[in-house]
């Protein structure tokens, strides 16, 4: 077996549970995780449970646009960010 954590609490009926523990960051390292699973007595049942919890993200605040009118100079380049809706009027 090659594996990076082991957890063997062997007793007849028992109920095993594993945790990873999350690193410095506060975060469970990425990756694949394997599970193996080994009978050591005969047995007539075996359920497997693996349950995930995480934080809901919160979503990015988005910065208001105040609508104010913009003027745009011949010749000089403006950014404008829309979030939803923006009307443009041009006059010649």
């Amino acid at each position: 077996h090659y594996y990076d954590f082991e957890m063997s609490h062997y007793a007849d009926g028992s109920n095993e549970e594993i945790v990873f523990e999350p690193e410095q960051d506060g975060y469970v390292k990425a990756g694949r995780y394997y599970i193996s699973l080994t009978g050591r007595d005969s047995y007539d049942s075996v359920n497997l449970v693996a349950a995930l919890e995480v934080e809901a993200q919160t979503p990015p605040t988005q910065v208001q646009d105040d609508l104010a009118p913009v003027v745009l100079e011949s010749g000089e380049a403006k950014m404008l960010t829309v979030h939803k809706q923006r009307y443009a009027a041009v006059y010649v």
